[in-house]
């Protein structure tokens, strides 16, 4: 008779790898010091740990965009190999500190743009942002299509304030007249209800 642990292991195995590392991916983001365990409780698990996929689509939302103490070695490694394998949020994260810290609207527009080519959302309305914010037009037109393909833009712009929150906001580009979605800068309530109509972003 097959114990349980062996039947467990070989159900597993029957999950498509790509699902199992997305799942795994999750995981990790979310405990990164506990990828060792991961690795260590069978054999599949540990080579899925190790794949490019299980990085590239690990979330980082248990992790600050800059950290202002030292990182453990363990995260340190875990967010080196996210990098290594062109996890989007990466591009994403550096691209909020490249324009809104230091200012550097190129670069950041580069790394929002290949981030919202490999499928980041928020990484297309900041792209977006930043256009508009240069003065190139074609950022409202993206803008106004992403709104037409349902995209959701009110939570974009909500989770965008919240983010930089986090970092320091210096570009001189944000002392001009026009804010990014002012209607929730004009709000005296944080929270808006769900079920109002979208709100005029500029």
């Amino acid at each position: 008779m097959s114990s349980p642990k062996k039947n467990e292991v070989a159900y597993l195995q029957t999950i498509p790898r790509e699902l199992m590392a997305l799942i795994l991916s999750r995981v990790a983001a979310s405990f990164a010091t506990d990828i060792s365990n991961i690795k260590l409780s069978c054999k599949g698990f540990s080579e899925i740990a190790e794949d490019l996929h299980f990085y590239r689509h690990a979330t980082l939302e248990k992790f600050p965009i800059i950290e202002w103490s030292p990182l453990c070695e363990k995260k340190q490694r875990f967010l080196k190999r996210c990098k290594e394998s062109f996890n989007p949020e990466i591009w994403y994260r550096e691209a909020l500190v490249d324009f809104f810290d230091k200012g550097d609207n190129a670069l950041a527009l580069r790394k929002f743009t290949k981030a919202a080519e490999a499928g980041h959302i928020q990484a297309l309305y900041s792209c977006c942002t930043v256009m508009i914010l240069s003065g190139n037009k074609s950022g409202i037109e993206m803008m106004a299509k992403m709104k037409k393909d349902g995209t959701r833009v009110r939570w974009c712009c909500r989770k965008l304030i919240e983010e930089l929150s986090q970092i320091w906001v210096s570009n001189p580009l944000l002392s001009q007249p026009q804010l990014i979605c002012g209607e929730h800068h004009r709000r005296t309530n944080n929270s808006p209800r769900e079920d109002e109509e979208e709100d005029e972003l500029f």
